[in-house]
């Protein structure tokens, strides 16, 4: 009893709860990928894993967008953008890597991303290759916060490359760590169908499909303003052809427009006399704001894991883990890639044993909406469903990190009672909040100690406390049934 000395009315705290489980963060991704640079002060930050919380801070640390090059070619295969001038077609295609980390990360942000890793792996200087990628994936390995891991720059990959990386984005999320989810993106391929089989051929039967999920089509977005495009996404090459696609047809045409079109012809010129030069060309040539416009399109044309991913870290922050990150609509996204028909939403869905797909849609006056909320792992009935493996995880390392407080705590019944207790509180929780099945808290969960209930006298001996956890979670209802009946007048 403390010693008191004077008179009075003293007031102790009294620890009512002594033990309890803190939630884990679920909403912190790691991002991994190219950016213009990485330094912070003094500090180079390529290779090291570096939590930011905002658009403006990944800027003033790891840069803006890369200007992409363009170059014209004679045919629409492979091509980047089409523009169509006078009723003739001309392609354009780009003609460096294309990084997408910077406007990936910029569309997280948009859609209501907030604090997030990012692992920048090289500048813009440095051509994007899987070794750089598959590097930063492993340097994650002791971060253990992230719960997301996302690799826009996959794609701009070869193929089997591409498979490549994201194969071990799934083996590190469900092998490795066991405490994220990757996010991934499939490659274009010309047609949805052709699209959607390559990258079913890559991972059925992957061993850990339930740690990941993919997104289809990609997005025409608004990450880019007009203003970031420009002559200096055209190579010297390309503006000698561009001035002959501008030179006016007409008898008296616009001397300050001539002007500015021979000065194309010539080599490059200062950036501030390049801006001169754009800026007669926007106020005086049609022609040159359409092929801006195709240009437009294409460098904002990008994979949708970046929005994806905001929008579920948005949905775990107001709604819950627990809900399905689906029908969600997209910020600054315009449209999508390609229209998905019902026939072909059951090709992103897969067969039993194939992959399942995510696909984004339009729906008149709703937007661009997130349209699928599965794991890679269609037959597995247990966790086919994203907001169902995430929640799993969330509940297992939440746990986890509670039975670390009793490490060397002796093993019998007064710890079995606290953990016990500790751990309905925090199911209880959840199941108030929505994340389980059932109306009493019996049908929901049960947990489990002690011994003959989860060890034995030698498990004891062998000082190994084993916990037992059962759930019911919500499952989304994914097809809803519509019974629509005609009543007959009365004669």
């Amino acid at each position: 009893m403390p010693n008191y000395l004077s008179p009075g009315v003293y007031i102790e705290e009294l620890n009512d709860f002594p033990s309890s489980v803190a939630q884990v963060e679920t909403a912190i991704p790691a991002f991994v990928g190219y950016t213009e640079k990485a330094q912070l002060n003094d500090s180079d930050l390529i290779n090291r894993p570096y939590a930011v919380h905002s658009l403006a801070e990944f800027e003033q640390i790891f840069g803006t967008y890369c200007t992409e090059q363009f170059d014209w070619c004679n045919s629409s295969s492979n091509c980047t953008a089409m523009v169509t001038i006078d009723s003739q077609h001309y392609y354009l295609v780009q003609t460096q890597p294309v990084y997408l980390l910077y406007k990936s990360i910029k569309l997280y942000f948009q859609n209501g991303g907030k604090r997030c890793y990012v692992v920048s792996v090289g500048n813009y200087q440095r051509p994007i290759s899987k070794e750089d990628l598959i590097t930063g994936i492993n340097l994650l390995l002791n971060e253990s916060e992230p719960s997301l891991l996302v690799l826009p720059d996959a794609v701009s990959l070869e193929h089997s490359q591409c498979a490549e990386v994201q194969s071990t984005m799934i083996a590190h999320c469900g092998t490795h760590t066991q405490n994220r989810v990757a996010i991934l993106d499939v490659q274009q391929a010309g047609s949805l169908s052709l699209s959607v089989q390559q990258f079913s051929n890559n991972f059925t039967g992957h061993i850990a499909n339930d740690y990941a999920a993919a997104y289809y089509p990609w997005l025409v977005t608004q990450a880019l303003p007009s203003s970031a495009i420009g002559l200096d996404n055209f190579s010297i090459r390309a503006r000698q052809r561009l001035a002959d696609l501008l030179r006016p047809k007409s008898k008296t045409p616009n001397a300050r427009l001539l002007k500015a079109i021979s000065a194309l012809d010539s080599p490059k010129q200062s950036k501030r006399t390049d801006l001169i030069i754009d800026n007669i060309l926007r106020a005086n040539s049609k022609a040159y704001l359409q092929i801006l416009g195709a240009l437009k399109t294409a460098v904002n044309t990008l994979p949708p894991s970046g929005a994806v991913t905001g929008a579920m870290v948005n949905n775990d922050e107001t709604r819950g883990i627990w809900k399905a990150p689906a029908n969600i609509a997209l910020n600054n996204v315009d449209t999508v890639t390609a229209s998905i028909s019902a026939q072909q939403q059951d090709e992103l869905n897969g067969h039993p044993y194939g992959p399942s797909i995510n696909g984004i849609k339009n729906f008149s006056g709703r937007g661009t909406l997130i349209w699928g909320a599965r794991t890679l792992d269609r037959g597995n009935t247990e966790y086919q469903y994203l907001n169902i493996r995430r929640s799993a995880i969330m509940i297992q390392c939440s746990v986890q990190n509670l039975l670390k407080s009793y490490v060397f705590e002796p093993n019998d019944e007064n710890t079995w009672a606290i953990v016990l207790s500790a751990t309905n509180h925090f199911l209880t929780t959840l199941w108030r909040s929505g994340a389980f099945a059932g109306t009493k808290s019996e049908q929901a969960f049960a947990v489990r100690i002690g011994l003959r209930e989860t060890m034995t006298t030698q498990d004891i001996t062998n000082g190994i406390m084993r916990l037992s956890i059962a759930f019911a979670m919500v499952r989304p209802a994914e097809f809803i049934l519509l019974n629509v009946e005609q009543k007959m007048q009365n004669p």
